[in-house]
């Protein structure tokens, strides 16, 4: 029953109040002059009496159900004056807000900036505000709506919160704009580390040529093609992170295992990490997670200088590992909080540094595995991550560890290869090297050409690129498996930005060094001699 409802109920009552006590009194009257035993008048006071009685019952059993909506709804209820004096709050409303509200202005609950705006509301009397800021950092949907005692400037708020929700917007909103931003770096990533490859290889062919004495130089220059290197990986690894290899991991060992890689970074910067919870696990990618906290280290030691320790800590919580990297630096500043993990956000002029990739990276490794990431700022100072990764079943076991070293390449086979690229500057550098090394190569700069050249000439092997004019590389792959099968197995796919789910052996990630060429040629070479052994066996 509406409060509309329950008004005009109480005034029919009264009015039938006031019918009952005049019959009364004319009935009174009547009785001294004549028996009222089966008067019409008498039985009308009573039928009026009866449904008086019945409607009186009705309106407690509906204010009943009113309080009981107000006192248990599933919102944080309260009456407040038109100044947002709180008179009366329910239950739920104490549970969330804590303390006595009664007497305590609801202004007073929201953040400074936003409090005209709930004071304008209070006054029309009614209305919505979305997603409002507490002071405690929660977020609430706020309804206003007007009491039977409007006349006296009393009104009803509900609170609705909706942290969660807005959480969980915020965050899609974020994974859509690094969606976008990562089909843009796959782009980039491809289109530097062509040109990128032709200075590097280069570099390393003029390195062995020059006068005793300038190699230095050349050194200095090839540190920087492995800085823009570095950097394009990372706009790799964030434009198409691989698929995770999910292992049970002990938490410990991967930190250590970080600390230790991350140790240049750190320099003299402390990491206290006692106060990881013994045999922490969660199922996870090892090197993934490795890089997630060799950046947030990092990030820690340039945000402390010189000076400062960097604390981690981790314990089981639920079904979830969690693990808090802090820092004695300054902190996130405020208005980079919400976006610190948006790629090359820069805040206010002298309020806090560019972000780079880094952070934007860890945040979608620790999504690709399952886990969630948030920053904010401790109340000691610094900043803090939270790192949540879900925790191994019972009955899974640690992955083996894998074999210490790695078995040593193959020695080289003198190979006729034939190489596919479309740049021409480093098609013959390819060329140069491919003689260095003791191959003969030929090349050209289509697939199509490529073909032609196969029905011409033979070969051992291919190496071409992923993207070229034309019939692309996998095409060209495609079409070398039909027409010449023995060389199915011997492509070697280039690519400056390639998804990773060729074999290890059977790309070259650009820029690639002489050596990593050499390798996979080496191993190219030991699957030919294989496979030249089964044929003479067979």
């Amino acid at each position: 029953m509406s409060a509309e409802e329950l008004e005009a109920l109480r005034s029919e009552l009264a009015r039938s109040r006031e019918i009952i006590a005049v019959l009364r009194e004319r009935a009174e009257l009547d009785a001294k002059y004549r028996d009222l035993e089966g008067d019409s008048a008498r039985a009308a006071i009573m039928n009026l009496e009866h449904t008086v009685a019945e409607r009186t019952h009705e309106l407690a059993r509906s204010e009943a159900r009113h309080r009981s909506l107000f006192e248990h709804g599933p919102s944080l209820a309260m009456t407040v004056e038109a100044d947002g004096r709180i008179t009366r709050a329910n239950a739920r409303a104490r549970r969330g807000i804590g303390g006595d509200m009664v007497g305590r202005s609801l202004q007073e609950l929201f953040v400074q900036e936003i409090r005209e705006r709930v004071c304008g509301l209070l006054e029309r009397g009614e209305g919505e505000l979305d997603a409002l800021p507490l002071a405690d950092g929660r977020r609430m949907d706020l309804v206003v709506t007007r009491t039977l005692d409007d006349a006296a400037g009393q009104r009803q708020v509900h609170l609705r919160d909706v942290t969660t929700s807005v959480r969980l917007r915020k965050e899609l909103q974020h994974a859509r704009r690094l969606a976008a931003i990562g089909h843009l770096a796959a782009g980039v990533a491809h289109e530097i580390n062509n040109p990128l490859a032709v200075v590097e290889l280069g570099l390393r062919e003029l390195r062995s040529a020059v006068q005793p004495g300038a190699e230095g130089q050349v050194g200095e220059l090839l540190a920087h093609t492995d800085r823009i290197a570095r950097i394009v990986s990372n706009l790799h690894t964030f434009a198409e992170p691989r698929e995770p290899e999910l292992e049970n991991l002990d938490i410990a060992e991967v930190v250590e295992a970080s600390v230790q890689i991350a140790a240049a970074a750190l320099g003299p910067v402390e990491v206290e990490r006692s106060q990881i919870e013994p045999d922490l696990r969660a199922l996870a990618d090892r090197r993934q997670l490795e890089q997630v906290f060799v950046n947030l280290l990092s990030n820690a030691a340039r945000a402390i200088g010189d000076r400062g320790c960097i604390h981690i800590e981790g314990r089981h919580v639920g079904g979830w590992a969690r693990i808090r990297v802090r820092d004695e630096g300054p902190g996130i500043p405020e208005n980079l909080l919400e976006d610190v993990f948006t790629p090359f956000v820069r805040g206010r002029e002298g309020e806090g540094p560019q972000m780079g990739l880094g952070l934007s990276i860890s945040w979608g490794l620790i999504q690709e595995n399952g886990g969630r990431l948030r920053a904010d700022n401790h109340p000691e100072g610094g900043a803090r991550f939270e790192i949540e990764l879900p925790r191994p079943a019972p009955e899974q076991r640690p992955a083996p560890e894998q074999l210490a070293g790695e078995a040593q390449s193959p020695r080289p086979h003198k190979l006729r290869i034939l190489c596919v690229e479309d740049e021409a500057v480093l098609r013959r550098t390819l060329l140069r090297l491919l003689q260095v090394f003791g191959h003969t190569a030929s090349g050209v700069g289509t697939a199509e050409d490529a073909l032609d050249r196969l029905h011409e000439e033979d070969f051992d092997a291919i190496i071409t690129d992923l993207r070229l004019p034309g019939m692309d590389g996998e095409a060209l792959r495609a079409e070398v498996a039909r027409a010449h099968p023995p060389l199915a197995d011997r492509i070697i796919l280039m690519s400056g930005f390639f998804r990773e789910d060729a074999a290890p052996d059977n790309y070259l990630q650009k820029p690639f060094s002489a050596e990593q060429l050499q390798s996979a040629l080496a191993r190219l070479a030991a699957r030919i001699d294989a496979g030249s052994s089964a044929n003479t066996l067979e």
